[in-house]
């Protein structure tokens, strides 16, 4: 068992030394010849953004108003420094119809707002869907910046007996 595994260990590392070649030169050259460095340099080169949403609530009911907090972050190095001062919020039917929408600006604390849900709103499950300006620029499921989305449950509001 342990020439096995000493044989394995010896071909890994026969493996690992020739797919890497020696740097002999120093700069962006060395950066470009290994694909994986090159893959990251290009995606942190796009400045992608990441943004979380904090909900007041699991569910909710027709009338009710949906606070939140949204954290944008740099995605790569997930620090909150993202030039976007803007993020916009919508709530979406099942046929992706609006329901409501929101321009939220970032103050000192970040971006706090709420959504009113309309007193009309049947139940069902709707999609809210947080986004910048710059997420727009990508591919809804590219890992450089996608718009952000979550399945909120809505109940209808029942009246105490």
């Amino acid at each position: 068992m342990k020439a096995c595994m000493i044989w394995i260990l010896s071909l890994f590392t026969a493996t690992v030394g020739s797919a890497f070649p020696p740097d002999d030169t120093a700069g962006s050259e060395s950066v470009l010849r290994d694909p994986l460095l090159s893959f990251f340099s290009s995606i942190q080169s796009r400045h992608p953004e990441k943004l979380y949403l904090h909900l007041n609530q699991p569910y909710y009911g027709a009338g009710d108003t949906m606070w939140f907090k949204a954290y944008l972050t740099d995605a790569v190095s997930h620090r909150p420094d993202t030039l976007s001062n803007f993020i916009y919020v919508d709530l979406a039917d099942r046929r992706g119809k609006i329901i409501a929408a929101r321009k939220i600006k970032r103050d000192s604390l970040g971006f706090a707002n709420c959504l009113p849900l309309p007193d009309t709103l049947p139940a069902g499950e709707y999609t809210l869907r947080a986004y910048t300006g710059w997420m727009l620029n990508f591919e809804p499921h590219s890992s450089s910046g996608a718009t952000s989305t979550w399945e909120i449950p809505v109940q209808t509001a029942y009246e105490p007996t």
